[in-house]
């Protein structure tokens, strides 16, 4: 079925790119995607093999890491390749942007690697190697988040149990949040963590200011002081999300974890069953 639509959308006339979104379509084998452009369904995009993850730049230019080929492409507007990293990975996926918006980087967890390229050119201008990452070389890298405050890395390092901070050229560890190389579900620590985002501050007055002051206004007279960003992190072992401080790397609370109960609809029976098999299962807010 998927190949028909594709014959019949090779043979459709080029229409230009205005709102658009991103619509892949996977056949079977080989694993073939073509990115397409909804408001114009017959509009098609360059050829892609499992792309991982698109990271948006200004002027309408987006990065887009293509997995199974092994390479991360800078792509414009109108669809066109503008620049092609030299083919060096083996399944390059998450991607995430520097604060300067100057490079990108790529997380490769096919060669437990993290890699910076330079924008526009996506020449490789920075790497940590599975040998290269604090005290135990990366292992699955899955998650990756940039401070737009310090522009510091934050690398979800799956195989090893842990978020490692790295300063933005990835040439220094700031810290490690969890144990490496143990998994666990006590405080500050993950099992197989995955993807990883900020928070961003908010500001907050102090010398006595009034909370019905107007947001990123100090009232005359009072001083304002922005909290630290968090750290959110997906502890997928643990089915929990969990928060520290970026600059700091201190544990601050845990939100859901496994359910203790079996949801409506499943009895006590299957839900044993069912945790017993899994690991414990639901997330529960």
């Amino acid at each position: 079925m998927l190949a028909t639509i594709f014959a019949s959308l090779a043979t459709a006339p080029s229409v230009p790119w205005t709102r658009r979104l991103l619509l892949p379509f996977r056949a079977p084998s080989p694993h073939t995607e073509r990115v397409l452009e909804l408001a114009e369904p017959r509009c098609l995009g360059s050829f892609l093999g499992n792309s991982g993850t698109v990271a948006p730049l200004p002027g309408g230019q987006f990065c887009v890491s293509d997995t199974s080929g092994g390479r991360v492409l800078l792509l414009g507007a109108d669809g066109a390749v503008l620049a092609t990293s030299p083919l060096l990975f083996e399944a390059p996926a998450v991607l995430a942007l520097s604060r300067g918006r100057d490079a990108v980087y790529v997380a490769d967890a096919g060669d437990h690697a993290v890699h910076r390229l330079a924008l526009p050119s996506l020449q490789l201008i920075g790497s940590i190697t599975g040998g290269g990452g604090g005290s135990l070389g990366l292992s699955y890298p899955s998650g990756l988040a940039v401070s737009a405050a310090t522009g510091r890395v934050y690398i979800s390092d799956k195989g090893n149990h842990r978020v490692i901070c790295f300063e933005e050229a990835l040439d220094d560890v700031v810290f490690e949040f969890g144990v490496p190389g143990r998994a666990g579900s006590v405080d500050g620590m993950l099992n197989l963590p995955s993807g990883v985002c900020i928070l961003e501050p908010e500001r907050r007055a102090t010398r006595g200011a009034s909370s019905r002051a107007a947001p990123h206004r100090a009232a005359p007279g009072v001083e304002e002081e922005e909290e630290e960003e968090v750290i959110v992190v997906a502890d997928t072992g643990n089915h929990r999300l969990i928060l520290f401080g970026a600059t700091s790397g201190i544990f601050l609370r845990a939100l859901g974890g496994a359910a203790a109960a079996p949801p409506p609809g499943m009895s006590a029976a299957e839900f044993a069953e069912w945790s017993s098999s899994s690991s414990g299962a639901f997330l529960t807010l």
